[in-house]
């Protein structure tokens, strides 16, 4: 599962997790959520961590903390290149 691979990747580059949050995928952040992460983060002194998709519906400006995300690429069984040249060459409906 991602979340396991993300909690490894920090554990091995032995970054202090101060305290874990999920949301369910497709999450609208709502005003409570905000307030919540900007509470745990002031008191920990921690910074925000998620995923990029998260991060395009996060609203920054209702933190006032730093925030970074994790850049997720798609890779097909390591072989990213053969599967969008097969897209750009046969056309996607």
């Amino acid at each position: 599962e991602f979340r396991e691979k993300v909690l490894n990747l920090l554990k091995v580059h032995q970054i202090d997790i101060a305290e874990k949050v999920f949301f369910p995928d497709h999450h609208f952040f709502s005003k409570k959520d905000y307030q919540r992460i900007n509470e745990i983060c002031t008191k920990h002194g921690a910074s925000l961590l998620m995923t990029e998709k998260d991060s395009s519906k996060f609203d920054y400006s209702k933190v006032g903390i730093r925030s970074y995300y994790i850049d997720v690429d798609l890779d097909f069984f390591g072989q990213s290149n053969l599967l969008l040249n097969f897209l750009l060459g046969n056309g996607v409906v």
